[in-house]
């Protein structure tokens, strides 16, 4: 902006010069304040002073620098010094002229400001698109890792489902291969130690030979009966076979 600035007062400073020339020569004055009239306006220059040499007098035109929306408090944060630009008018070798400028910084303060509004809403809506992104992908990878989660805590009351799906995610595919590995191993490893239990509880309660309840089973079955209310009687029989 700065740059754009200096160029322009430049060219502006160079044009306005060619136009003034002739009239300089001329004397006319009148024609002189009409091109600086309406070559200058306020919003790019802040001042405007064109010395006439031979004649000894001084045109200047001042405006205000009338800085609307742009906050003032980003004024204040960045400072923006005006340009001046001064040059002689010539004719040949005779100098005819002086001419100053000095620029408005309010088209630099609001150029400046409209880029960093749009600077910051660019910084806006990047950071939302990327936070939308990231939460599409932490929801594939958290979905197979709350799966594993609840199936865990489900194998800790010895409940085991089906499989768990297996991810397109390389790195998560192979967790859940290997924990579904684990799980049947477990859940095999479980109903063994359940028909171990079995067999136990039956050759504990059951005499091997005959099929029949043995004396631990009757005294178990005599403790839960006593230890009710259930009314009842028993009678042991004796025969030789």
């Amino acid at each position: 902006i700065y740059g754009n600035r200096q160029r322009h007062q430049r060219s502006r400073v160079g044009a306005v010069g060619l136009a003034l020339s002739p009239y300089l020569e001329s004397g006319d004055t009148i024609a002189t304040e009409s091109v600086i009239n309406a070559t200058f306006d306020s919003s790019f220059y802040s001042s405007v002073s064109l010395e006439l040499l031979q004649d000894e007098l001084t045109i200047e035109r001042t405006y205000p620098e009338d800085i609307s929306g742009v906050p003032e408090w980003f004024r204040h944060t960045i400072e923006i010094a005006p340009i001046a630009k001064s040059t002689t008018l010539t004719s040949g070798w005779m100098q005819l002229a002086s001419l100053s400028v000095t620029s408005n910084p309010a088209y630099a303060y609001l150029k400046l400001w409209q880029a960093t509004i749009q600077l910051i809403l660019g910084f806006i809506t990047s950071f939302f698109l990327g936070a939308v992104i990231l939460a599409m992908i932490l929801s594939k990878v958290l979905k197979p890792l709350k799966a594993i989660q609840v199936r865990a805590k489900e194998m800790s009351v010895n409940q085991f489902g089906q499989a768990l799906t297996v991810p397109r995610t390389r790195e998560l595919s192979d967790v859940v291969k290997a924990f579904n590995h684990m799980s049947a191993q477990l859940k095999l490893h479980f109903e063994q130690q359940a028909q171990e239990a079995d067999r136990l509880r039956v050759r504990a309660f059951q005499d091997p030979v005959s099929g029949l309840a043995n004396r631990s089973y009757l005294l178990t079955q005599l403790e839960s009966w006593l230890g009710t209310s259930a009314k009842g009687g028993i009678a042991l029989l004796k025969v030789d076979l």
